[in-house]
Formats: structure tokens, C-alpha cells, sequence
């Protein structure tokens, strides 16, 4: 109960009170503030006294429940948001004192199905019936001068409405959604229709538009599918973007005024068919974009009368619309007659340069009798001199016309045009095509020459560089992709024919000089896109040097995902070279590499990519003119150079060689000694994955791997492999046991052997056999520790002081590190465990690479490989603190460790005078390895 004596309710007094039913205002109240009884959602009814003149804004917004309300005389104005949201509303009374409803003011009022809006009313707000989609009709009285926008938006049932001849600007979707209404006057006051005023209205079958009208806004009409007929008068001087788009049932349209503007595809995609008899007035007034869009297609085009297809040919040029005419147009012999009559007066420049463009557009497409008869035309013009100029600047298509200029080219230059024209590609597709794809003008392309020594037609390049790709929409980005439209990698067909045509040496230093120029550049840019075409034409060299240059394109935001580089990985793929096989495996893209050429990726890296020229014995041998020698990989993975004396040196001889065999043989020592550090480093680095995670390979594909290829059966000699639990590793004579007992390869899975799935006394024996040998790992499998899993309690790295090195740069340990808000948040994560790390020294945006952290809580989650890796990891990089500390407590960590390990402590210990620590070690190790060759590491670098 509000008591008697209050005379205002003020702002928000019962906001929220969504329990309150009923309430009574008092007759001394004056104004209702602003939210007064929002969300209010149980109150049903309620009366509003004489007395109050304002009821603020938002005042009964959400209040769902109420279902009727009375408003006294006395209001002047229904502010902004007053009954927004009063679902179950039925029905309302604006009093005469009424002037103005706010903005939204009943917006969304779904049961609100009849209003009266008095005389008093001028302005009706913004989205003010917006949403209210039981509401039938609505009279708008005389008084109003102005709709505002999306006033009666998605009222879906409204069927019909007055608009009286006050009003003089219908607002932007003040009708928008009103799917129910058939008919509308709009009163001869209005001089502009807003924005998508009508949008929508699937149900409007005509419209006419008084004289007063000027201006109709983008998509005013956009989705009035049921349109028939629009009467568009002389006073409109502009017309929206897609006004009337998708107005698929429009079959008459008045004539528009000669000066009228037109906005962008005023018709949606394209032309709806009724009104076709209307592009001959229409199409002047359109932009290129929009004829090009509603007219030069293959739908309307082709219905058009002939003599206005030459029409629009002739007075609508320009390079934009070239692909649209070579595309729309089904009979260009028909096309070009017309032209051709017109030629018969006087034309004008303008008019010989579309003949021009006719030629260049279908010197493929269109009959030489046609093609000559244009050109003869044109040739006594004094109008055309520009016109010729273009044409003969189109070798190809002066061939055609002109015997006497074919019989100056060379058999290459011939043969190139003959390709193109089988092809059917004019000048004017490919230098279209190079501008779409690339944002390149053909006259700037490097040039080429033939194998004849006579310079390759322009044609030629543009060709080359366009004969595998497409553009391809992208639903995020408003300009397309450039993709591989030729699935195959390697060159289609006919540009092979082409490519055979032309001087190598000058073709790679042009593919080079298009890379420096446009590949690389930061930024999104169509110039990235010539990555396809140069990575299929590029030889190994140029390709080597641009698989080096390439990961230099990273960007800080995208990492390897930044455009430019994102562009060149996916070109690389239909690249045919050693090097481009590389970079897909360095960047993991190996298996689509593999893919596009019928396989796998183990298949790819085994049986091409690690194949450098040797032979089954690991040799290949050098003619150096005075002797022949023999480069044999060794068992370290360096390669020695056997000499007929039988000594053995680390390069080719020089002496006494022929010069020309002496630099092409040690060219290519060189060029193999890379690619073999490459591959094996690449390989170690896999079967390190494949140690941790325990895959296996068939027998089958393993001996294709590691049998036949005599780089790979060396790194796979230094290994220790297991099949059904049998440990193995291959030697010149075979496989053996860690006894030297041959083994018989069997059928099953083979994968690399772990010291977790091992015995102590093979582990044992495996180690003795290597340091025996003298024989080191590519990495330190046999010697990996092995950790007790009950031993590993939460606090095992409790108050060990970890610097961030330790962290950086350890992804293949299955160690990550995340560096986010500039250093602040440092994240750090393990494969198989879970952590509480905490920063001990923080400094706001700044991290040392010795900064220090500690693991307060460690876990394991799943004992793996990679698991029992990061215990052993960690437990080394912490013992040194341990040691520091005089800590003889690391006794229970030390059989974990290698000989070499052990040294390596003592030395640490020794520096730091723990003398405690360092009797322990001393001890451990003459007990434990007394018996080992001594061996200062046990894996090799690579």
C-alpha cells in the first residue's frame, strides 16, 4: 500500500519486485519515475491516477503479467522503454494529452492486438510497436509527422495500416517484418523511404509511390517476394542498395529518369525475369559491379534481343567486365554481326575500342571470317587508332588475323599460341586472370624466352602462371582464395608442352624474381597466392632456397598459420622436389603431401625422401678423371672418402683431377652430406616420438624402412629394437641379440625396445654391448632411466629450485610452456602428469631465462613411456640444486642415471666443494661401473 500523502514514485522504487500482484496510486501522485515497477513480472493490473502527467522511462518494462492499464489524460509523454516487454498486454488507451511515444515504448507487447493513437500524438519513436506481432491494424492520425525507424518492425500480423498525409519521412524498417500486409499507401507528403522500410513484407503485392518521393534507402523493398508492380515517379533521384532485391515476382517497373542513382544491385543477385523488358532503360543507370551481377549472366543475358546485347556490348566497357561477357555470351559469332553493322556509319573511339575489346575477348571463342571482317572494319578509321594499338599488342590474336605476321615467328612462338588457342585462352582472359588471382598487370610479369632464342609471347608467362589455379569464395573474407584447381602435383599437360618451349635458365631466374618480389610480404595480399604456381615450376635449387627462406614468414599472431607462410606450405605440396618433401615433413605436413599423391607419409619420408644415391652397401662413387673413389657412410652417420691406396680422407681430392668432374663430383658430396644430416636428424627426431609413445610398425614396412635403405639401416644399427619381447639390433652380418646371437626377423610388429619392458640384465648387456663397441645412440634409448612409480610422491620436487630454461624448448619430452600477457602468466604442463608449479621470481612483463620455479605438487596420471621420461627429465635438471645443497639424500635418484651422468655430477659436486655428495658419487661409481668402457657420452650429435 503506497500511503496517501506521496505525491511521486520515484525512480526504480519497485524495480525487480517480481512477487508484487496488484497495487493502488495513490490520486496525489504526479509522476512515475524512471523503471518504477520494472520487471515486475507478477503484477497483473494496475490504475493510474489523474494527477500523473509523466510515466518515465522504462516504468512497466517486463512487466509480462499485466494485462490491461489505463493512462489518465493528464500524461503528456510515454517515455523511452515505458511498456517494453509486457508480453500479455491486450489492449491500451492513449489519452488526447498524449504527444509523444518513446523509443521502444511498447515494444514486444506480442498480445497487444488493436491501439488507438490520438490526434495529439506528432511523433511516434523509434521501434516504439516494434515485436508487436498480434497487432492487427493501427491508425496513425493526421497529426503525426514522422514514423521512426523499425517503429512497427516484425509486427507479422499487422494486414493494414494508414499513413496519413502528414507524414513526410517514413524511418528506416518502420515496416520491416511485416509479413501480413497486402497493401500500403504512402501519402504524398513523404519525400524519402528509409532504409529496409519494407523489408520483408512477403505478403505486399504493389506499391505505388507518390510524386513526393525522392530517395528509397537500401533494401527498402529487400525480400517483398510477392511484388508484383512498383511505380517509381519522376522526382526519385536515387535508389538504394538492393532496394528491391529478391523481388523474384516484380514484373513491372516504371521507367526511372535518366539522372537517377542507382545503388549497388538494386535487384539482389540477379534481375528477376518480368522486368527483363526493362534493362534497355535500366542498364545505363547501373555500375559496372551491378550489371555485371544482374545482367551479364548466363540467366538474363542470353533472353536479351540480339540488337541490345550489342547495345550494352558497345557502350559498356571495361576490364571488369570482361570475364562476364566471355562467360554470358553463348553466340559470339551472332554478337559480333551486330557489331559489325553498327560499324558501317561513323563510330566513335569509344566505340572501336569495344570492337577492340570484342576481338581480345573471344579471339578463342568467335569464327576467324568474324574476327577479320571486325578488323578489316577497323582499319580505315581514323577513330581506331587506339583500338588497333590493343589489338596488336595481343600476338596471339594478330596471328590469327594476320598470315604474313604468323610467318615472322618462330616454330617455339607458333607453338606456344597454337597451345593457348586449343586451350581457348585470349590475352584478355589471362591478363584478367593474372589481375583476379594476383593483383599483377601482365605487362609487368619478367620475361621469358624460347629454346629458339626468340622472346616467349606475354601470353605465355600469364599462362603458366595461371593454367593450375581458381579463385574460390571464403564464407569469412570478402575477397576469394587463389587454390589448386589441378588436383595432380606436378605440371598439367599443356603447360608441360609450354614449359618444354622455354629457356630453363631464364624461366627459374624469372619464377625467382616474381618470389623476391611478392612472396613473404607480411599481411594478407593476392601477391601470396603466385606461391602456387612458382612452387610447381621451381627446380630444386630455386625450391631449397625458398623452403629456407619461407619459415621466416611466421608472424608473432599466427605463428606458422600467418597467411603468407600458411599460402606457401599448401603450394609446396604440388611442388615435385627433395625440398619441398622436406619442408611438409617439417612442418608436419607430410601425409598431405603423401595424399595428393596416391600414398602415405612413412612411405614418402622412407622410400623418396631418405633416398640420397647410395647404394646397398652405403657407398657412392666419383669419377674425378685420374682416379675413382668411393664417399661410404660410417657408423657415426659422417661419411669417409675411400681412396684406391686404401686410405680413407673426410673430402674429394682435388689434386690431379679433371677440373669440370672434380666440381660437379664435389657438388654433389656436398649437396648429399646436407641431405643426409637433414633426414637423419628428421628421422631421430621421429623414432624418438615413437620411442616415448611405443607405436610399432609391420614387419613388412619396417624392412622396407630399415632393410633396403642404407642410411636409415644405419640409424636404425644404432637402436635396440623388440619383436614378440625379443630385443635385437642390426649389425653388416644381421640382426643379433645383446649376446651376439644372430636373430631371425620374424612377421610381427616391431617397435623400439624401452628399458621399462626390458629386463635388468638385457638392459644391462645392451649397455655393456654399446660401450664396448664404442658405439653411441642417436639418442640415449638403452640408458633411459626407469622410475619406481611408488617412489614418485607429490613433494619429490618439493623446494628444488627450477630455472625456466629448463622448460623452454622441451616439447618433444612432452614438456610445455605457455607465455601469455607478456610474460605475466607463465603456464607450464606435462604429457601423462599433472603440476602445481609456482614462479618464485616474477617481475611484471619480464622473464630470465633463470628465473626460478618450483613444483610444489607433482602427480602422475598415467604411467607411460613419456610419463616415466619427465619423472627422469626432472629428476635430473633438480638433482644439481640437490647437489649444491650437499644433499646426500639423491642416493635413491642415482640408478637412474648414465655413466656419463655420474662424471658429470662428481664434476658439479667437486666445483662446489660437497664434499659429501662427492664421496657418495665416487663410491656409486666404482661399485656400479667398474666394469664399463669408459665413454665420456653415450649419445651422438646431430
Amino acid at each position: 500500500m503506497i500511503p496517501d500523502s506521496v505525491t511521486a514514485i520515484g525512480d526504480y522504487a519497485f524495480s525487480g519486485c517480481s512477487s508484487l500482484t496488484s497495487i493502488v496510486i495513490p490520486d496525489g501522485v504526479t509522476a512515475i519515475g524512471n523503471g518504477a515497477f520494472s520487471g515486475c513480472s507478477s503484477l497483473t493490473s494496475i490504475v493510474i491516477p489523474d494527477g500523473v502527467t509523466a510515466i518515465g522511462g522504462s516504468a512497466f518494462w517486463n512487466c509480462s503479467s499485466l494485462t490491461s492499464i489505463v493512462i489518465p489524460d493528464g500524461v503528456t509523454a510515454i517515455g523511452d522503454s515505458a511498456f517494453r516487454g509486457c508480453r500479455s498486454l491486450t489492449s491500451i488507451v492513449i489519452p488526447n494529452s498524449v504527444t509523444a511515444i518513446g523509443y521502444v515504448a511498447f515494444s514486444g507487447c506480442r498480445s497487444l492486438t488493436s491501439i488507438v493513437i490520438p490526434d495529439s500524438v506528432t511523433a511516434i519513436g523509434d521501434h516504439a510497436f516494434s515485436d508487436c506481432n498480434s497487432l492487427t491494424s493501427i491508425v496513425i492520425p493526421d497529426s503525426v509527422t514522422a514514423i521512426g525507424n523499425g517503429a512497427f518492425s516484425g509486427c507479422s500480423s499487422l494486414t493494414s495500416i494508414v499513413i496519413p498525409d502528414s507524414v513526410t519521412a517514413i524511418g528506416n524498417g518502420a515496416f520491416s517484418g511485416c509479413s501480413s500486409l497486402t497493401s500500403i499507401v504512402i501519402p504524398d507528403g513523404v519525400t524519402a523511404i528509409g532504409g529496409s522500410a519494407f523489408y520483408s513484407c512477403s505478403s505486399l503485392t504493389s506499391i505505388v509511390i507518390p510524386d513526393s518521393v525522392t530517395a528509397i534507402g537500401d533494401y527498402a523493398f529487400e525480400e517483398c517476394s510477392t511484388l508484383t508492380s512498383v511505380t517509381i515517379p519522376k522526382g526519385v533521384t536515387s535508389i538504394g542498395e538492393e532496394a528491391f532485391a529478391h523481388c523474384k515476382k516484380l514484373s513491372r517497373f516504371s521507367p526511372l529518369r535518366s539522372d537517377c542513382k542507382l545503388g549497388k544491385n538494386p535487384f539482389g543477385d540477379t534481375l528477376p525475369e518480368g522486368i527483363y523488358s526493362c534493362v534497355e532503360n535500366l542498364y545505363p543507370l547501373f555500375t559496372d559491379g551491378t550489371l555485371k551481377q544482374c545482367v551479364l549472366n548466363g540467366s538474363v543475358f542470353p533472353k536479351l534481343a540480339s540488337g541490345l546485347q550489342a547495345e550494352i556490348f558497345m557502350t559498356r566497357q571495361g576490364k571488369t567486365l570482361a570475364p562476364a561477357y566471355e562467360k554470358c555470351v553463348q553466340d559470339p559469332d551472332a554478337l559480333g554481326r551486330n557489331i559489325l553493322d553498327r560499324l558501317s556509319g561513323k563510330p566513335s573511339a569509344k566505340e572501336c575500342n569495344s570492337v577492340a575489346a570484342f576481338l581480345t575477348i573471344f579471339s578463342q571463342k568467335a569464327s576467324e571470317e568474324i574476327l577479320r571482317q571486325l578488323y578489316e572494319a577497323l582499319k580505315p578509321l581514323k577513330t581506331a587508332a587506339k583500338a588497333l594499338k590493343t589489338i596488336e599488342a595481343d600476338a596471339s590474336l594478330i596471328m590469327k588475323l594476320n598470315s604474313e605476321a604468323k610467318t615472322s615467328l618462330s616454330e617455339s612462338e607458333k607453338t606456344i599460341m597454337e597451345i593457348l588457342q586449343q586451350e581457348q585462352k585470349s590475352m584478355m582472359s589471362l591478363t584478367n586472370a593474372v589481375k583476379q588471382f594476383y593483383g599483377l598487370e601482365v605487362t609487368t610479369l619478367p620475361k621469358v624466352t624460347c629454346t629458339d632464342g626468340a622472346q616467349a609471347p606475354e601470353s605465355a608467362m600469364a599462362y603458366l602462371l595461371t593454367a593450375h589455379e581458381e579463385l574460390q569464395a571464403q564464407l569469412w573474407q570478402e575477397q576469394p582464395d587463389v587454390v589448386a584447381a589441378y588436383p595432380s602435383s606436378g605440371v598439367c599437360e599443356h603447360a608441360a608442352e609450354v614449359l618444354a618451349l622455354l629457356d630453363q635458365k631464364i624461366f627459374q631466374s624469372a619464377l625467382r624474381t616474381l618470389a623476391d618480389a611478392n612472396l613473404g610480404l607480411s599481411g594478407r595480399s593476392k601477391k601470396m597466392f603466385l606461391a602456387y604456381p612458382i612452387c610447381r615450376y621451381a627446380d630444386e635449387p630455386l625450391m631449397a632456397e625458398l623452403t629456407r627462406r619461407a619459415p621466416k614468414w611466421a608472424s608473432y599472431e599466427s605463428g606458422n598459420d600467418a597467411p603468407p607462410l600458411r599460402t606457401f606450405r599448401m603450394a609446396a605440396l604440388y611442388s615435385e622436389t627433395r625440398a619441398a618433401m622436406l619442408f611438409a615433413d617439417k612442418f608436419g605436413d607430410l601425409d598431405k603431401y603423401a595424399k595428393i599423391r596416391g600414398t602415405d607419409g612413412d612411405t614418402i619420408r622412407d622410400q623418396f625422401l631418405s633416398n640420397i644415391g647410395l647404394d646397398e652397401t652405403g657407398g657412392k662413387t666419383y669419377d674425378l678423371g685420374n682416379q675413382t673413389v668411393t664417399a661410404r657412410l660410417q657408423k657415426d652417420l659422417n661419411f669417409l672418402v675411400e681412396l684406391p691406396t686404401g686410405k680413407t680422407t673426410k673430402s674429394l681430392p682435388k689434386k690431379g683431377a679433371d677440373a669440370e668432374k672434380y666440381a660437379a663430383a664435389n657438388a654433389d658430396f656436398s649437396e648429399m652430406k646436407k641431405s643426409a644430416k637433414k633426414i637423419v636428424k628428421n628421422r631421430v627426431s621421429i623414432l624418438f616420438e615413437d620411442f616415448l609413445s611405443g607405436r610399432a610398425r609391420k614387419a613388412d614396412a619396417w624392412k622396407e624402412s630399415y632393410l633396403k635403405n642404407p642410411l636409415l639401416r644405419q640409424v636404425a644399427s644404432l637402436l635396440v629394437w623388440v619383436q614378440d619381447g625379443k630385443t635385437f639390433l642390426l649389425t653388416d652380418t644381421g640382426a643379433v641379440t645383446a649376446d651376439g646371437t644372430p636373430y631371425s626377423i620374424e612377421d610381427a610388429e616391431i617397435a623400439l625396445a624401452h628399458p621399462m619392458d626390458m629386463t635388468r640384465n638385457d638392459v644391462t648387456d645392451w649397455q655393456k654391448w654399446f660401450t664396448a663397441n664404442g658405439i653411441k645412440q642417436p639418442f640415449e634409448q638403452i640408458w633411459e632411466p626407469v622410475v619406481e612409480p611408488n617412489s614418485v610422491t607429490e613433494d619429490r620436487y618439493r623446494g628444488c629450485m627450477i630455472p625456466y630454461y629448463r622448460f623452454l624448448g622441451q616439447n618433444k619430452h612432452g614438456i610445455y610452456v605457455e607465455d601469455e600477457d607478456f610474460h605475466n602468466e607463465i603456464d607450464i604442463s606435462f604429457d601423462d602428469c599433472n603440476a602445481d608449479i609456482q614462479r618464485i621470481d616474477w617481475l611484471r612483463h619480464e622473464i630470465s631465462p633463470d628465473h626460478r620455479f618450483e613444483i610444489k605438487r607433482f602427480r602422475v596420471e598415467r604411467f607411460t613411456r613419456k610419463a616415466n621420461h619427465i619423472i627422469a627429465y626432472l629428476d635430473r635438471v633438480t638433482i644439481y640444486d640437490r647437489i649444491r645443497k650437499d644433499d646426500t639424500g639423491i642416493s635413491a635418484f642415482l640408478p637412474q642415471f648414465t655413466l656419463a651422468q655420474i662424471t658429470e655430477f662428481i664434476k658439479v659436486a667437486a666445483e662446489n666443494n660437497c664434499t659429501n655428495v662427492t664421496a657418495l658419487l665416487l663410491d656409486y661409481k666404482n661399485q656400479n661401473f667398474a666394469d664399463f668402457d669408459p665413454m665420456e657420452e653415450f649419445s651422438l650429435e646431430l
